[in-house]
């Protein structure tokens, strides 16, 4: 089926809506069914902020906000959150993510490490107000500062899974403008 042009396209159209779904959902799964066994210092990574920041350095801005939005509200709804939190932290930051790796080269892996530190720092930061009731600097210390390291290890492998799935002709490569 041909979508009319228009300025806005939709963020799984011609760019392989069902494998991006089909990650999207194991990854969901693993991170409420799976992932939780695997704490280390009371924390576990945020398998789906890393996967919509992986998504957004290759989809941009606009798709990447779209896929953090839609994932974070079905993570809200999984792990009975405040609805609405997660898929404002995730969609934040799949656009911050587009954007920023428009300017870099979107495939390196530090610049997604680097993505997935700053974002996961400031998912804790924003997660704070809704936390377990400890002094900000004790949730710094003890709860994000592990979550933040935990997150940037398990980015590298995380993506290049995704990156298996995906063959290189189909994903996109940052063009520099000059």
């Amino acid at each position: 089926m041909n979508f009319p042009r228009h300025p806005f396209q939709w963020p799984f159209q011609r760019t392989g809506y069902l494998r991006v779904f089909l990650i999207l959902t194991a990854i969901l799964i693993l991170q409420v069914e799976v992932v939780p066994v695997y704490r280390i210092f009371n924390v576990i990574p945020n398998l789906v902020l890393i996967a919509v920041i992986i998504f957004a350095a290759n989809y941009g801005g606009t798709r990447g906000a779209v896929i953090g939005f839609l994932s974070g509200l079905v993570m809200d709804v999984m792990t009975y959150s405040v609805i609405g939190l997660m898929a404002g932290i995730f969609s934040f930051s799949g656009l911050i993510v587009g954007l920023i790796t428009k300017k870099f080269y979107r495939h390196h892996a530090l610049t997604l490490i680097l993505c997935v530190l700053g974002c996961s720092l400031l998912e804790g930061i924003f997660v704070y107000p809704w936390g377990i009731g400890i002094g900000f600097f004790k949730h710094i210390w003890f709860l994000v500062l592990p979550t933040v390291l935990y997150n940037g290890i398990v980015a590298w492998p995380l993506r290049e899974i995704v990156y298996k799935i995906f063959k290189p002709e189909t994903l996109q490569f940052a063009v520099k403008n000059n």
